[in-house]
């Protein structure tokens, strides 16, 4: 019988009450919130937590197949467009690589040590002892988000985002990148 070896994590990650998620723009620096999409969201973390693992040396066996295709986004502010995933928030991306080093590299480097101590015989000439602790990382928290923006409706698409109440030029539209002047 085979066993699935497959790490499987449930994430939480806060969004303000209006459920609008916060993003980054790479180029601006500003931020901007997007109404929640579960299922985007999840594939541009899930690439996120990859990406991480992978520079953690952790092969990631998750079939990639099932992530979607990237989403393009626009930043409202500057109009720089990219992949969803280049506008991951930098506390965001600290999160996950916070909570995948204590769910994922933290267990593999303690499995490692253990087996390392157990698997060595002493003899007269060698003795071999091993000591390390198995305390945790703090488990990472998110949130809580505050509601710290105005909230604009794209009349052509019909997306919600928000943007600083102190903005006072035109906005591009994240979706459709249709620019906007706010009221």
């Amino acid at each position: 019988m085979e066993h699935d070896t497959t790490l499987r994590f449930m994430v939480s990650l806060a969004c303000d009450t209006r459920e609008f998620f916060r993003w980054q723009c790479p180029h601006c620096g500003l931020d901007f919130k997007l109404k929640v999409d579960a299922d985007a969201t999840q594939d541009v973390l899930a690439s996120w937590m990859s990406r991480y693992l992978s520079t953690q040396g952790v092969k990631d066996q998750d079939d990639t197949e099932s992530i979607t295709a990237p989403t393009l986004t626009t930043c409202p502010y500057c109009g720089t467009a990219s992949e969803r995933q280049d506008f991951v928030h930098p506390q965001v991306a600290q999160f996950i690589r916070a909570f995948a080093f204590r769910e994922v590299v933290e267990p593999l480097v303690t499995k490692m040590f253990r087996d390392f101590a157990s698997g060595i015989k002493s003899s007269k000439h060698l003795t071999v002892k091993a000591s390390f602790s198995e305390a945790r990382a703090q488990r990472p928290l998110s949130g809580p988000e505050p509601d710290d923006q105005v909230v604009i409706l794209c009349l052509a698409c019909r997306q919600e985002f928000t943007v600083e109440e102190s903005w006072r030029g035109t906005v591009a539209c994240p979706g459709c990148q249709t620019v906007l002047v706010p009221q």
